[in-house]
């Protein structure tokens, strides 16, 4: 069975962006300053550029305000809308502009030659998912409203997230299931999937 559990505000660490505009909240990661994986929440005030991470693909959603615009080498524009999860290469780095105000942003960063990284915003409200997990995939599921509830295949007792709460599956066999179930109409979570290359 997959190995369970649930991380909170206190487990998570606050460190500086690579190129000194702002900080992130790092949730949990992989390895050591070249991380293989590592799944973080920011708040940004300000439009600029995002830092470059060579060789490591990144997923991002904005959790709170209006949304953002990536702006890519090129003249390339992506509008990232409020839970709508976007992939893109962390070499060489867009610049963000602000979507009529600050925004809220969580984000997966991984090796490319190591593992293949996935998000989806999940609006439950009251009512219950099955997620099944692959052999040697990690999971994290990272709670963004109040009421979500976590029964993994192998737990005796379900967990119950609060928000900014994170629960991470590790050692996933085929057939693993998680179940998450919200109880009330603000139970949203974002599902972050990490599967080997």
């Amino acid at each position: 069975m997959a190995r369970a559990r649930k991380l909170t505000l206190e487990d998570y660490a606050a460190q500086p962006w690579r190129n000194g505009r702002g900080r992130t909240l790092e949730i949990a990661r992989a390895g050591g300053v070249d991380f293989e994986w590592r799944v973080s929440a920011a708040g940004v005030a300000e439009d600029g550029p995002f830092s470059a991470f060579d060789g490591c693909e990144r997923v991002l959603v904005v959790t709170a305000g209006n949304g953002l615009v990536l702006e890519f080498a090129g003249g390339r524009r992506e509008r990232l809308r409020p839970l709508e999860p976007f992939a893109f290469a962390g070499a060489p780095p867009p610049s963000a502009r602000l979507v009529r105000g600050p925004v809220e942003d969580l984000g997966v960063i991984a090796r490319s030659a190591s593992w293949r990284p996935s998000m989806q915003a999940l609006r439950l409200g009251r009512r219950a998912l099955r997620c099944e997990l692959s052999a040697g995939e990690l999971a994290l599921v990272h709670a963004l409203g109040a009421g979500l509830r976590a029964r993994v295949s192998g737990e005796e007792e379900p967990f119950e997230c609060a928000p900014r709460d994170t629960l991470v599956l590790e050692q996933a066999r085929a057939g693993d299931e998680v179940e998450l179930t919200g109880q009330s109409d603000a139970s949203i979570c974002v599902w972050i999937a990490l599967k080997p290359a």
